[in-house]
């Protein structure tokens, strides 16, 4: 590889639609290459690091690149920057979501 050139990992996101629930080593990859996960504690993992503003974390999903997570008071939030956000309105909360189950 020359000084000139760039080496660029291969990043495939997770499919639309993808949920996990807790109680699995299964993972979320985004469009950025972060990867999102649940720990063993119901804590929300991103590139394996605890996201302690979470917490009785039931399942995470990505809709159009967005993750979201419901915890088990059936509070759904969002993950936009920076905090998450609770949405009272979510494709996670929708019937008609496909969901695809990925299993660690």
């Amino acid at each position: 590889m020359s000084a000139n050139t760039l080496a660029v990992a291969n990043t495939t996101a997770t499919p639309n639609g993808t949920i996990i629930h807790a109680g699995n080593t299964a993972t979320i990859t985004d469009a950025t290459g972060g990867v999102w996960g649940i720990n063993s504690s119901g804590i929300v993992t991103f590139n394996g690091v605890p996201d302690l503003a979470t917490f009785g974390v039931a399942a995470i999903g990505i809709s159009n690149g967005n993750i979201y997570q419901i915890n088990t008071a059936n509070a759904c939030f969002e993950k936009v920057i920076s905090p998450w956000t609770q949405v009272t309105t979510s494709p996670m909360l929708r019937a008609n979501v496909t969901v695809t189950y990925y299993f660690g």
